[in-house]
């Protein structure tokens, strides 16, 4: 991929930026970072801190290619985040559908939004959700609304996305085993209201990341069968 000379400048580069880098990481001593001398993927793979035109003269361009391109070695995107930051956004989901919309559009009022300025919103289904059960089944008492939003269904979903846009935002669906189905309730509430499925922008995650129920705050009956946050 180099030639000779082009090769040579670099690894004479290399061997005085090792030099010069090993004086800083010798200064700080004991209180230098792990990562400064033995940086590592969070799949233990070991990383170099600085990478030069020797660490890929045996691999073939088309092995490489290009930003946005296959076989996407360089990112899925062409342009990455030089046109945008990126964007650090809150969990939502709590309680009735209502109450959910509510932060959604305290949030959005405030200023968030998504890539590109579009709506962004990620939202977190609760533990009946995750389970898979009905709200009525004996099991989900005490735990509807509880550590995410009590969306179980197509009209569900018209209280919590009503009036807005749905082909003009991104939808993050985080729930644990039945992200498939609501994803499914999305798509169909989206054709009954004339939006077709390959216009909706987002994705869904099916984990859940657990936390102690003393992070989660109790309840009290509120609508019949549906409970709210205290």
């Amino acid at each position: 991929m180099f030639d000779a000379k082009t090769l040579s400048q670099a690894d004479q580069l290399e061997r005085k930026w090792n030099e010069k880098y090993g004086r800083i990481v010798d200064k700080f001593a004991d209180a230098a970072p792990r990562r400064a001398a033995g940086a590592k993927t969070m799949s233990g793979l070991p990383l170099k801190n600085a990478y030069f035109p020797s660490d890929v003269q045996h691999i073939a361009f088309e092995n490489i290619g290009a930003p946005g391109e296959y076989p996407f070695t360089r990112g899925n995107l062409a342009a990455q985040y030089q046109l945008m930051h990126w964007a650090n956004q809150p969990v939502i989901g709590y309680g009735l559908p209502e109450d959910t919309r509510a932060r959604m559009e305290a949030l959005s009022g405030q200023g968030m939004t998504g890539y590109f300025g579009q709506s962004f919103y990620n939202l977190l289904y609760d533990l009946v959700s995750h389970e898979g059960l009905d709200p009525d089944d004996p099991a989900a008492r005490g735990r509807i609304g509880q550590c995410g939003m009590a969306v179980y269904s197509v009209a569900d979903m018209a209280r919590l996305f009503d009036g807005m846009d749905l082909a003009k935002m991104n939808v993050v669906h985080i729930t644990d085993y039945q992200v498939i189905p609501a994803l499914a309730q999305y798509i169909a509430y989206g054709q009954r209201r004339g939006v077709a499925p390959e216009d909706l922008r987002g994705n869904t995650m099916n984990y859940f990341t657990r936390a102690p129920l003393s992070a989660c705050r109790p309840f009290r009956p509120n609508r019949g069968t549906s409970w709210r946050w205290r």
